[in-house]
């Protein structure tokens, strides 16, 4: 069999169990401890890194989520079944909670945190200082109990935003068994329609007599409190 003389552009497209005739160039039949990165290309696989021991017992259920600051300020969040609790990843310090407290976060002051499978029913996403935790169990909703609502609460309100204006394009808007309709202009020689600008729509839709009867209107740019 005569050797054949070939190049390999990269060796970063994985494993493959098909026949080599049927394989890419840069896949191999078996990849021990490799790691295939487009942008550094085919390197060792990277080390694990112990960052911090703790004794502490997660549970095969828990939800752990990283709070990655900065170099010098990196925590473990860990909720299971029952607390919450905190871990500095880059220091002894001592966390500490609400008022001060070093004691984990008892969950049966937190319902909505609570489940019985935190990992696959808990996610959290943080943005700088903050972080936010989602229970997908639950569905999320106001509280419309009397003594939770405010008194400046009026239930009956609506914003309209006029979002883009166009030549010759229909606005309605209806509310309170009232409605209002403007038509834009269908080019700038047209006198007298309503100009193609989403803050003058929204001027003609507040001044429509009809409209106006439902109550107090009030008008913010292109939006419309009603």
């Amino acid at each position: 069999m005569p050797l054949i003389n070939t190049s390999v552009p990269n060796l970063i497209q994985g494993v493959s169990q098909q026949p080599d005739t049927l394989k890419y160039d840069g896949q191999c039949k078996e990849q021990i401890n490799a790691y295939s990165s487009v942008a550094d290309g085919l390197k060792k696989r990277p080390n694990a890194n112990l960052v911090k021991y703790d004794a502490t017992e997660i549970g095969e259920n828990a939800f752990v989520h990283t709070i990655n600051r900065s170099e010098s300020e990196k925590y473990l969040m860990v909720i299971t079944p029952s607390t919450l609790t905190m871990h500095n990843l880059t220091g002894s310090g001592t966390m500490r909670y609400n008022s001060g407290s070093t004691t984990p976060l008892n969950l049966d002051a937190y319902p909505y945190l609570k489940t019985t499978n935190p990992r696959e029913n808990l996610k959290a996403l943080t943005v700088g200082d903050n972080t936010w935790i989602t229970n997908k169990t639950i569905n999320t909703q106001m509280n419309l109990a009397d003594e939770e609502v405010s008194d400046d609460l009026n239930l009956n309100e609506a914003l309209v935003f006029v979002k883009q204006a166009g030549y010759k394009k229909e606005y309605k808007i209806q509310a309170g068994g009232k409605s209002a309709t403007v038509t834009t202009r269908k080019d700038e020689t047209e006198l007298g329609a309503t100009e193609v600008d989403s803050a003058k729509i929204a001027e003609a839709l507040v001044a429509a007599d009809d409209l106006a009867s439902i109550g107090t209107l009030a008008i913010e740019g292109s939006t419309i409190f009603i």
